[in-house]
């Protein structure tokens, strides 16, 4: 047997690496600042690193620590929404993601902190003759989190009559939180920047337009002696339903390319709701709010 030949030491001379392999790992880790709690093994075949978990991280360009980060950040959301903030988040410009490839696996990619459960997630709408989904607007079903209670006719409704989704149903979890929760307006808005005015697009001008109706609607809550509104999403998802508009054109895109037909379809989904807003602005003025 081959053990029977060479004794341990002569073994590990053979498989160790070259000097030059061993001098270019330390001059990254001294880059990196981390010499000084770095050290070869025995057997000179790996680096021992006794470090904080930020320094690995830092190191390696990567978050161990990201689930725990979402799962506290989104808990901290909630918090603020028994406060009585709402917090309104854009749902991005990707649509169901971009690469759609997460561990070598495809599968659509969903965003943070859209897809917390406490928070109310915008996306984008387009034109008015229809008003129809905006193919940039992000969208999807999280894999984190379950989708919520105030959801659940909602999206069962849409899962159950809309077909579809049904070629992309092994990219997604259906029964994750699903968002956007609303959608406003998201194409040709005017900015000025450093004098010069263009024209810009996507979720984060749709976001805080629906916010400032948000906005109208609290002041008149608190005019009137009343509380704001807090967290949202049962309400929209509950008694403002009527004060919105169903969407019923276009779709939403993503993937690159990488899965045929990508996307969701925003047929008889509540869940891209646009945005009425003179309705929201006369029921608050009629005290129906």
């Amino acid at each position: 047997m081959y053990g029977n030949h060479l004794a341990q030491h002569e073994i590990d001379a053979m498989v160790a690496p070259k000097q030059q392999s061993k001098d270019l790992v330390m001059d990254w880790l001294n880059k990196e600042g981390l010499r000084d709690i770095a050290e070869f093994s025995p057997r000179s075949d790996s680096v021992v690193i006794e470090g904080s978990l930020r320094q690995i991280e830092k190191l390696l360009k990567t978050e161990y620590a990201s689930f725990e980060y979402i799962l506290n950040t989104c808990n901290l959301f909630a918090k603020l929404g028994a406060r009585g903030v709402s917090v309104l988040v854009a749902s991005g410009d990707s649509g169901v993601g971009s690469s759609c490839t997460v561990g070598g696996k495809k599968q659509f990619t969903t965003i943070f902190p859209g897809a917390c459960p406490f928070v109310t997630t915008v996306g984008g709408t387009t034109g008015t003759s229809p008003e129809g989904a905006w193919s940039g607007g992000g969208g999807g079903f999280s894999e984190i989190f379950a989708r919520p209670s105030y959801q659940n006719a909602t999206v069962n409704k849409w899962l159950a009559t809309d077909t579809t989704h049904n070629s992309v149903s092994p990219y997604f979890n259906s029964t994750g939180r699903a968002y956007p929760d609303v959608s406003a307006q998201a194409t040709n808005f005017l900015v000025v920047l450093l004098g010069s005015a263009s024209g810009v697009s996507g979720t984060s001008a749709a976001t805080p337009a629906f916010a400032s109706v948000i906005q109208l609607i609290n002041s008149g809550r608190l005019a009137a002696g009343k509380k704001g509104l807090g967290f949202l999403n049962p309400w929209l998802y509950g008694v403002a339903a009527g004060a919105t508009n169903d969407i019923s054109a276009g779709k939403i895109g993503g993937c690159s390319g990488s899965i045929s037909g990508a996307g969701f379809s925003a047929v008889s989904v509540s869940l891209f709701l646009g945005c009425d807003i003179l309705l929201l602005v006369f029921l608050l003025t009629c005290g129906l709010f």
